[in-house]
């Protein structure tokens, strides 16, 4: 792919995330060395742990009521962490208050060295630019994980 190919790629890309309904932006950070396939399998059962803790016990049943994240990996060889921005599907609005709960316990289940940082979405444009600014590296976008990869 060519660096004009690249640049045109990350623009739809940012266009697209800056136009979908995401409730939060939150980062999962392993806080310990690891690699792509490690932290794509923590993030898979931190998917299911929310899901299970937010739609129920039967959450693989009900696809429709279950998150959808995408997160972004950054630092893969340094300091390893998931930018996510996440979309809440429930039938009730998910509190901030809430979500944090659900997201840090989560998390920690799956990783006991692991922390989430929850912000606000203020402007969806800036963040999609900024939660896709490692994309343009070679073989970064086929690093890109959604939760709904690990629905059956």
């Amino acid at each position: 792919m060519t660096t004009e190919q690249t640049a045109l790629l990350r623009n739809e890309f940012v266009h697209w995330l800056s136009i979908a309904p995401w409730d939060f932006f939150l980062t999962l950070n392993l806080n310990r060395e690891s690699t792509y396939v490690a932290g794509r399998t923590h993030f898979k059962n931190f998917c299911q742990r929310l899901d299970r803790k937010t739609v129920g016990p039967r959450y693989w049943k009900r696809s429709e009521k279950r998150a959808v994240i995408i997160a972004l990996p950054e630092h893969m060889d340094t300091n390893f962490h998931l930018h996510c921005l996440v979309n809440f599907r429930l039938n009730h609005r998910v509190s901030r208050r809430s979500a944090e709960g659900h997201f840090e316990s989560s998390w920690n289940e799956v990783i006991a060295s692991g922390s989430t940082h929850l912000s606000r979405i203020f402007e969806k444009y800036t963040l999609a630019r900024y939660v896709t600014k490692e994309l343009s590296r070679k073989g970064h976008y086929e690093k890109v994980i959604l939760s709904s990869e690990f629905w059956p």
